[in-house]
């Protein structure tokens, strides 16, 4: 199975718009998602058909009601997800979307941990780990903020010309150099 990439921006509409502080969480997010990349960019568009994502502020309720019903089953179980829809013979990602829960969770660093892992793992690097308990990729739950300095090396490898959707992840892991 192959590594399922992004190839043009993702253009992210937000149906329900977030309180001020939880929309400079994003943009912050956002800048620094585009910094690591150089591959495409993260932009806000203001119509969901000019959209190839919708991050979702809310309940799972209303996620699963409104955009990802296919998440029905795990809405109980987490405070955000992402699913994401690719061309199974080119493994590019084409759309996808997010959920943030802001019924349930307050607290904004928890929300900024939450915005940030989504949004990361909605590029392509969907697998949690379990090795760095301060990574972004980090499978239990954690409110840790801001991406470590290896989370930083990875998502800028994984975001370069050096991937390519569809490689094995063996080659992918040949290619990212991580001390």
């Amino acid at each position: 199975d192959g590594v399922r990439k992004w190839n043009k921006d993702i253009l992210i509409y937000l149906p329900n718009a977030p309180d001020q502080v939880l929309q400079e969480i994003l943009n912050e997010v956002i800048d620094e998602i585009n910094f690591l990349s150089e591959t495409i960019s993260l932009r806000l568009v203001n119509s969901v058909e000019r959209s190839n994502f919708i991050l979702f502020f809310g309940s799972g309720e209303d996620y699963v009601k409104q955009w990802e019903p296919s998440a029905a089953n795990l809405i109980a179980s987490n405070r955000g997800l992402f699913s994401i829809d690719y061309n199974s013979s080119s493994y590019e990602i084409v759309s996808g979307n997010a959920w943030i829960d802001v019924t349930l969770v307050a607290d904004y660093a928890c929300l900024k941990h939450l915005l940030r892992e989504e949004m990361t793992q909605s590029l392509g690097m969907i697998n949690d780990i379990y090795s760095d308990q301060e990574s972004i990729f980090y499978g239990n739950y954690r409110c840790f903020t801001d991406y470590t300095a290896r989370d930083k090396v990875f998502i800028a490898e994984f975001m370069s010309e050096k991937i390519k959707p569809g490689q094995c992840i063996s080659q992918v892991l040949e290619r990212i150099t991580i001390d």
